[in-house]
């Protein structure tokens, strides 16, 4: 399954929109293993763990199932929306609607570290320290993530650079570095 397929990236005459947070389903369904497997636990050792124990094991259940809400009803469905004609970004979730984030002149991508894993986001230019949407799947240092890297560069992040009136290439790009420093 090639990334556009991941990220339900669309082309239009108009406009790009994709779906960064797909890849979090695969999460959403081991979060579900073990939630079923606390459940489990808790059905066949209910009498032998105490009221102290049954409380513990609900309010852990209970997290989950808040975490599990929240990830389905929040996290997965987020598109953005890159409009050519408006001149602008939305960030668009099935309960919450179209929502203007900034406009195209406006934006900047950038890389952000975590632990060690890189990705990209979005962010209005001077404050995109202060809030910044996640673009892009999460990478890493391996081989196969420098490639996934390197296909979402060039299969995602070229198409929406181009929109962006301010910014033509993709020189900078964390894969960029990594094959400069390595050759």
């Amino acid at each position: 399954m090639s990334i556009k397929d991941k990220l339900k990236f669309e082309i239009t005459s108009h406009s790009i929109s994709l779906q960064p947070n797909r890849k979090i389903v695969t999460n959403f369904i081991w979060d579900m293993v073990g939630m079923v497997v606390l459940i489990l636990v808790f059905l066949v050792f209910k009498e032998k763990i105490g009221e102290g124990g049954r409380f513990c094991y609900l309010a852990i259940i209970a997290c989950i199932i808040a975490h599990l809400l929240i990830t389905v009803l929040f996290r997965v469905p987020v598109r953005y929306i890159f409009d050519k004609d408006d001149n602008a970004i939305y960030r668009e979730t099935k309960p919450f609607g179209r929502r203007q984030l900034m406009l195209l002149d406006e934006a900047i991508i950038f890389t952000r570290t975590e632990s060690g894993d890189w990705y990209y986001c979005l962010g209005k230019k001077k404050k995109q320290f202060l809030k910044s949407y996640k673009v892009s799947p999460i990478f890493s240092s391996g081989k196969a993530s420098q490639k996934r890297a390197e296909e979402y560069e060039v299969e995602i992040l070229a198409p929406i650079m181009e929109l962006l009136p301010h910014i033509h290439n993709l020189q900078t790009t964390p894969f960029s570095l990594i094959n400069k420093n390595n050759s």
